[in-house]
C-alpha cells in the first residue's frame, strides 16, 4: 500500500489539492492537534474513505507534552506565493 502522511493538516485544504494533483495513494493520513482545525478537516473529508484525520501531533518523544496554540485562521499575505 502507498501512504501519504500530512503532519499539521490545518483545515485540509492542501491535502485536498494534493489528492487532486498527485498520482493516487491508497491511504491519506493527516494529523491536526488544534481542535477547530481538526473538525474542519474531518468535515472536508467525511465522504472520502481513503482519508483518515487524527487529532494529535507528531513528535520525536514518547508520551505527552505541553502544546501551545498560537494561530490565525487568516493566512499570511505571501502564503501562496512562490519563493524568489
Amino acid at each position: 500500500m502507498r501512504y501519504y502522511i500530512d503532519l499539521g493538516i490545518y483545515d485540509g485544504e492542501i491535502l485536498e489539492r494534493t489528492i487532486s494533483f498527485l498520482p493516487p495513494f491508497d491511504k491519506y493520513i493527516g494529523f491536526e492537534p488544534i481542535p477547530k482545525l481538526f473538525e474542519e478537516a474531518k468535515e472536508r473529508f467525511k465522504h472520502d474513505p481513503r482519508v483518515e484525520i487524527n487529532d494529535s501531533a507528531a513528535t520525536t518523544s514518547d508520551g505527552k507534552i505541553k502544546f501551545y496554540v498560537n494561530y490565525s485562521k487568516r493566512r499570511p499575505a505571501n502564503a501562496d506565493r512562490k519563493a524568489s
